[in-house]
């Protein structure tokens, strides 16, 4: 029961970690803006594509991430904090600016896949929290559920990603500009906290 209950708060934590950072609400005024030229239709094809792909990376980064790291010789509490330092650095922009700061830049069906994926939707914050959240388990008897744990709030996560860039004009004009920039500095501040905690728990492991 003890074990159930840790994998349900490592799933409400990675999927606020993971919706904070990669912030698919405030990604989606970007999305509207590169897709404006693409049919409805295509816009919410490639709404899905791009979230399977932002699943699939954040996905790998969970499962072999810490791997990664240890055979390129780094440490996971460094990782903790230069990533805390980049989502720090992502916040105070999103808390600074305003809904129509954000680009104009316009994209094809093609073309648009991987600037949309990376690092729009899944930047270097996004990968850094995953290789965390993933090696957070360890290797005692419930690794496997907590990495499962991780992985379902992944899968939500892309799911979230893939209603809200399908549903991005609708959700402009249910918001308005006041309510977008409202939402997205609002994002920024919950970012804020989030790599405010990654760089100490960096901090924290390395000083003690």
């Amino acid at each position: 029961m003890a074990a159930m209950t840790d994998a349900l708060s490592t799933l409400g934590a990675s999927f606020i970690t993971f919706f904070s950072i990669a912030n698919p609400l405030g990604s989606a005024l970007i999305f509207d803006r590169a897709v404006v030229e693409l049919s409805r239709c295509a816009r919410r094809r490639l709404a899905r594509q791009v979230a399977l792909l932002s699943g699939v990376i954040v996905i790998v980064a969970a499962v072999a991430g810490s791997d990664i790291l240890h055979a390129l010789g780094i440490r996971l509490d460094a990782l903790r904090v230069a990533g805390g330092l980049i989502v720090g650095a992502q916040a105070w922009r999103l808390i600074g600016q305003n809904a129509g700061d954000r680009g104009d830049g316009r994209a094809s069906a093609r073309g648009a896949l991987i600037p949309l994926t990376v690092p729009l939707t899944v930047g270097p914050g996004t990968i850094a929290a995953a290789i965390s959240l993933g090696a957070a388990g360890g290797s005692g008897p419930h690794a496997v559920l907590h990495l499962a744990a991780v992985l379902l709030a992944v899968m939500l996560l892309a799911v979230v990603i893939a209603i809200s860039y399908g549903n991005a004009r609708r959700i402009i004009e249910l918001l308005g500009k006041n309510g977008s920039c409202a939402a997205v500095q609002l994002s920024g501040f919950v970012l804020l906290c989030v790599a405010t905690e990654m760089v100490l728990q960096g901090l924290r492991s390395t000083l003690t």
